[in-house]
């Protein structure tokens, strides 16, 4: 047969002995943890947008505001016919992502279709440090902020309080909507800084395990939101850090969730 590396075996072997433990924890290989490392981080060099194969072409489904992509005038719907001289026809999106990204302040050559453009152009876009927000918020008709929290990485807790502390002098916030809807989890720390927001004291998450002493994480002090009313919204895919902040939140009889189990 083909030609196996020893250490994928090795991580094979590790990770069948991990599964008797839990269904949630494994091993991950170097390539898979820069990856996860890339997207707990929030930052990495790219060029600021969104794709996907659409009709089979690569197609832009989104720009990042402030991104090197929207300096350059790159827009929803432009079709990458190359990236770097590289046809990207047949590539898939994960391919694409791998060549976009790169070492920061390195140009990428783009050639570009749009639908008002007579023909094709060329678009050099320099890689930058893509600073991804993880926490969407706007404050409803009758006071009440509305926050969607979509992961949690390193920043989320300190946007969110950035988004409870931004209002105008006269008007507090009425309450508060907490969406972690769709939320896979991500940073347990910041879970815990997350629920730090809304409660001064008590124990977020425990760990308790058969041979091991119980190990509790515990609020910390500088809760900025300790009295607002509070609704956390939840479908079955909140999970893992997602799970943990709705537990804590629900436990201290500090928020009322609403969803699905």
């Amino acid at each position: 047969g083909p030609e196996v590396q020893p250490s994928n075996l090795e991580y094979a072997a590790v990770n069948s002995m991990l599964k008797t433990l839990d269904p949630y924890s494994r091993m991950l290989d170097p390539d898979a943890w820069r990856e996860m490392q890339t997207h707990t981080g929030g930052r990495f060099g790219g060029l600021g947008i969104r794709i996907l194969v659409v009709d089979g072409v690569l197609t832009v489904v989104g720009v990042i505001e402030g991104s090197p992509a929207a300096a350059a005038g790159l827009r929803d719907h432009d079709r990458i016919l190359q990236i770097d001289g590289d046809d990207t026809l047949n590539m898939s999106v994960d391919d694409a992502v791998e060549r976009l990204r790169g070492e920061v302040g390195l140009a990428a050559k783009l050639l570009v279709r749009r639908d008002d453009w007579p023909v094709p152009r060329e678009l050099t876009i320099v890689r930058a440090v893509i600073q991804l927000k993880s926490v969407e918020a706007r404050v409803l008709d009758n006071g009440v902020l509305y926050a969607r929290v979509k992961a949690f990485q390193r920043g989320t807790a300190a946007e969110l309080r950035h988004e409870l502390e931004r209002v105008d002098e006269e008007t507090a916030h009425r309450g508060l909507v907490l969406d972690l809807r769709g939320n896979p989890g991500g940073l347990l720390d910041e879970a815990v800084r997350l629920v730090s927001l809304f409660v001064n004291s008590g124990v977020v998450v425990a760990t308790v395990g058969e041979d091991r002493p119980r190990e509790e994480r515990h609020a910390r002090d500088g809760g900025v939101a300790l009295d607002m009313p509070m609704v956390v919204l939840v479908d079955r895919r909140s999970a893992s850090a997602s799970e943990i902040v709705v537990g804590a939140l629900k436990h201290g009889n500090r928020a009322l969730v609403v969803g699905e189990r």
